[in-house]
C-alpha cells in the first residue's frame, strides 16, 4: 500500500525545450525508505489540454527522472508504479512506449528525437572500492542500451486506464553491472571467529576454508542468523587452525 505522504501541497513543472509543454508532479509519496514515487500530468501550454496518467507513478522526487528529446515531441520518465518501467510519450500521436526492468531505480535514461538511452547509474554499481577487512567482487558497468522508437511497441493514450495489464504485452530488458569475479583479498583472513556474520559470509563465498568451516558449525545451530551478530554469539571464541 502507498503510504508516507511527504507533502501533498508541493509540486514541481518541467517544461519541454520549446517551452510549449510541461510535466507537472504532485502528491510525491515515499511507499518505502529510499524510494519516493509521484503522480504527473502533462499540459500542452498553447491548446491548454492536460493529459493524466491514472495509477501511474513516476519514481524519484520532483520529475528528477525525466526527459525531453530536443525536438519536444518526445519526453520519457521513470516509473516505479504499478510496474518498474520507462515511458515514453509521443506528443503529437498521442502514443506511448513502455521498456520495463526489474531494477529501473538503477537506470538514468535520456531521450532523443528517434530514440531512448539508458544507462546504469554510476552511483549504483556496487562494490566499487576495495576493502582490507573484507573481500569485495570487481563490478564494471554494462554497456548502454539503446533503443530506436520505431522498434518500440507503442499504445494509444485509451491504454493508460489499464496500464498494469501492458506489462504482460512487452518484453522484459536487463541492464546489470557485470561481474568480473574476486579482487584479490590483500588484508588478513579471518584468525578468530570475532567478526560479524555478514563478513564470515564473504569470505565463505571468496572460499575461506576456515571461514567455510565456521559458516557450516554456525549453520547447525540457526538457518536465519542475524548477519550484523558477532559470529562466536553463535558458535563460540575459535581461533584459526
Amino acid at each position: 500500500m502507498l503510504s508516507a505522504i511527504l507533502d501533498m501541497t508541493d509540486t514541481t513543472e518541467i517544461f519541454s525545450p520549446d517551452n510549449n509543454k510541461k510535466l507537472h508532479f504532485y502528491d510525491s509519496i515515499e511507499p518505502r525508505m529510499g524510494i519516493t514515487i509521484s503522480k504527473f500530468s502533462l499540459t500542452n501550454i498553447l491548446t491548454k489540454e492536460k493529459i493524466k496518467f491514472p495509477g501511474i507513478w513516476t519514481l524519484g522526487y520532483k520529475g528528477h527522472s525525466t526527459s525531453w528529446a530536443d525536438n519536444s515531441n518526445y519526453f520519457s520518465l521513470a516509473i516505479g508504479s504499478p510496474f518498474d518501467c520507462f515511458l515514453v510519450l509521443e506528443i503529437t500521436t498521442k502514443e506511448f512506449g513502455v521498456i520495463k526492468f526489474i531494477n529501473v531505480w538503477n537506470l538514468d535514461a535520456k531521450c532523443y528525437n528517434d530514440k531512448i538511452e539508458i544507462e546504469f547509474s554510476d552511483d549504483q554499481i556496487p562494490e566499487k572500492i576495495e576493502h582490507n577487512k573484507y573481500p569485495t567482487r570487481h563490478f564494471t558497468k554494462p554497456q548502454n542500451l539503446t533503443l530506436k522508437f520505431g522498434d518500440l511497441k507503442w499504445f494509444s493514450l485509451d491504454s493508460l486506464e489499464n496500464f498494469k495489464k501492458i506489462e504482460s504485452e512487452i518484453d522484459q530488458h536487463d541492464l546489470k553491472p557485470i561481474d568480473n569475479g574476486w579482487r584479490e583479498f590483500k588484508g588478513i583472513l579471518p584468525q578468530t571467529t570475532e567478526l560479524i556474520v555478514w563478513e564470515l559470509k564473504e569470505f565463505a563465498k571468496y572460499g575461506d576454508k576456515q571461514c567455510e568451516m565456521w559458516l557450516n558449525e554456525l549453520m547447525t545451530k540457526t538457518n536465519d542468523p542475524n548477519v550484523w551478530t558477532k559470529t562466536s554469539d553463535y558458535i563460540g571464541h575459535k581461533n584459526r587452525i
